[in-house]
């Protein structure tokens, strides 16, 4: 007879011992499980973690040292100011979805924005957002500056596209994406390039 030597390492985003309590859990397997339990707090509750992640997830997809990755202060404001529900995998996949995106540099804080956007939108109030602060919603207030400004950049660039782009400092195509996002369009009359 041969016997296992194995360790088994086992994840849950419920507390399994309220899941036990309520008998929704076996509490056999919980007490083989429960050897040396460790906690990690969301990551809504770890924000000082999102920049640090970001950029190793970064620097894993495009395969280069976390030391070459930059990371702007308005990107790791964007990161930091969503609450992450999915947590780490929900972080991983916007920074890929991002990557692919943007090319070879990290991803600037307009394009993680209009990322995450939807997301904030659907889900508008963060948790432990008090009814009737949306005065104060920093989401609210962040979307109606972005589109401030990039009204703002199309009418100096005389509604052409291309330069409105530059002066936002973001790409044409992600340009578009705001001009679709806020009801916005070039002059009428412009060839919008």
């Amino acid at each position: 007879n041969r016997i296992a030597d194995a360790r088994i390492i086992a994840i849950s985003n419920d507390p399994i011992a309220k899941l036990v309590e309520e008998k929704r859990f076996r509490a056999d397997l919980y007490y083989r499980l429960a050897i040396f339990p460790i906690e990690v707090a969301p990551l809504r509750h770890r924000r000082q973690d999102v920049a640090p992640l970001a950029r190793h997830l970064f620097a894993r997809v495009r395969g280069v040292s976390e030391g070459d990755v930059e990371l702007s202060q308005e990107a790791v404001d964007v990161l930091t100011a969503y609450d992450w529900p999915g947590n780490v995998r929900e972080l991983r996949n916007v920074i890929e979805r991002a990557t692919i995106l943007s090319g070879a540099a990290f991803p600037d804080a307009a394009l993680l924005g209009s990322l995450l956007e939807p997301v904030m939108r659907h889900g508008s109030r963060s948790r432990g957002s008090p009814a009737g602060d949306e005065g104060l919603h920093l989401r609210t207030r962040l979307n109606e500056a972005e589109k401030e400004l990039v009204a703002e950049a199309l009418e100096r660039s005389g509604g052409r596209r291309k330069p409105a782009a530059l002066l936002l400092g973001i790409d044409p195509r992600n340009l578009a994406y705001y001009l679709r996002k806020h009801g916005l369009s070039p002059a009428p009359g412009s060839d919008g390039s």
